[in-house]
């Protein structure tokens, strides 16, 4: 207990093993556990916060019917067996790693493995290779990283690339690199579940490619966390699968298949609301009930759900087009020598801030300005393939790593009015 204003908790803490010996003579049984009544749905089980990529947190208030169905929502569509491990790396205070390790664990029997350091690649291949999980969950940085620095190297030589052009050789070569990421993640995962930022393109497709088990969960504290997920096998490219059961959605625009527009739903994931604002939940829920997830999307005839970016950071181009950054970093994000990246309208031009790979370029040999002349070259490459509307006129580096929420989400807000 790291600080109390009551007495009464400050007592109790410090003499928990004598309260408990009192309480519980004998044992403790089965019959001593109590749990929410099944007519008590609606009553508040957890206050949790919503890191704040706005500038401002806020105490999301979930009632036990809103953990319960997640919970429930996540053994059906993973489904671990009593005895399974699992790797916990994200952090507690995170609905995410709360329900889908935490909560979701726990309930089915699993054991849990929490990392105490940061999860570097390094890091996670020493566990995993120990503790065999059989599902892991995580943010597409840690699986990027891993697939770049430890899968794509060993198979991304001059020869392997010619190969992989052609059919019947490239199944070989898919194959290995599949065994080898098998192993990389332990050797017995079943399902490595990815969510709380967007997934890059090209990193997707490789591992779609080799027919690596990952899915893509999308949701929000708010609905603690699930709005859509599907098993791995279901998932199609770029999307974050379908309404999770229970869950209604539907896209704000005149064609939800193809414009897209702002992304609700409504069911028994939602929260109660904010805690202490009003205001905020009343903002954030329409008068039927829709919750109003802030980001775009469009939503094909399957019941597939893209997610374009969020609306706040839609950018709008001097000749009217919708840009979405966040399609625009993933493409930047894939070039040599870039880390991470931050697209930014500055005098009505789109410019770059990159946050470069220093370990690369130190490596290569690289100066400063033969690193910013090297991504600048892969800037006017990547201009070809995207919309005149689109290109990014300017590279400009970043000394530190941009500053990030817990879901390492980058708090954009700190750099939309820069001058670079």
């Amino acid at each position: 207990l790291v600080n109390s204003r009551s007495e009464k908790l400050s007592f109790a803490r410090e003499h928990l093993n004598a309260l408990f010996g009192q309480r519980f003579p004998m044992m403790f049984l089965r019959e001593h556990v109590h749990f929410t009544p099944e007519s008590s749905p609606e009553q508040l089980a957890v206050i949790n916060y919503t890191s704040g990529t706005t500038g401002f947190s806020k105490g999301v208030m979930l009632p036990y019917r809103s953990l319960v169905s997640n919970v429930l929502f996540c053994n059906r569509t993973i489904g671990i067996a009593p005895g399974d491990n699992i790797v916990s790396m994200l952090p507690m205070g995170h609905v995410f790693g709360l329900v889908y390790d935490f909560l979701y664990g726990v309930c089915f029997g699993a054991h849990l493995y929490f990392l105490t350091r940061m999860p570097s690649p390094k890091v996670i291949m020493t566990t995993v290779a120990e503790f065999h999980p059989r599902i892991m969950s995580c943010v597409p940085l840690v699986i990027e990283k891993i697939f770049k620095k430890e899968v794509l190297p060993k198979i991304d030589s001059k020869l392997g690339k010619l190969l992989l052009h052609i059919p019947i050789i490239s199944e070989k070569i898919k194959e290995k690199a599949r065994t080898e990421s098998l192993r990389l993640f332990g050797g017995n995962i079943k399902e490595v579940i990815i969510g709380g930022a967007p997934f890059n393109a090209e990193v997707e497709a490789f591992v779609r490619s080799i027919n690596f088990p990952y899915s893509i969960a999308y949701g929000m504290t708010e609905c603690g966390p699930i709005i859509c997920h599907s098993p791995w096998h279901e998932t199609a490219y770029m999307s974050c699968g379908r309404a999770a059961e229970g869950m209604e959605l539907k896209v704000l625009s005149s064609d939800p298949a193809r414009i897209p527009g702002e992304l609700v739903c409504r069911g028994r994931n939602t929260m109660l609301g904010y805690y202490k604002n009003q205001e905020a939940t009343e903002q954030i829920f329409d008068a039927d009930g829709w919750l109003h997830t802030g980001d775009m999307a469009v939503i094909n005839p399957e019941g597939d759900v893209y997610i374009k970016g969020r609306c706040k950071n839609m950018l709008l181009s001097a000749s009217g087009q919708n840009i979405y950054p966040e399609e625009i970093e993933s493409r930047l994000n894939n070039l040599p020598y870039v880390n991470e990246s931050l697209v930014i309208m500055y005098n009505e031009k789109l410019v770059a801030l990159v946050y470069p790979d220093l370990g690369e370029s130190l490596k290569d040999g690289l100066d400063d300005h033969a690193l910013w002349r090297q991504i600048d070259i892969s800037r006017q490459e990547l201009n070809k393939e995207l919309p005149p509307y689109s290109q990014i006129t300017k590279v400009v580096l970043q000394n530190e790593e941009f500053e990030k929420t817990a879901k390492k989400s980058i708090k954009r807000y700190l750099y939309q009015n820069m001058n670079p």
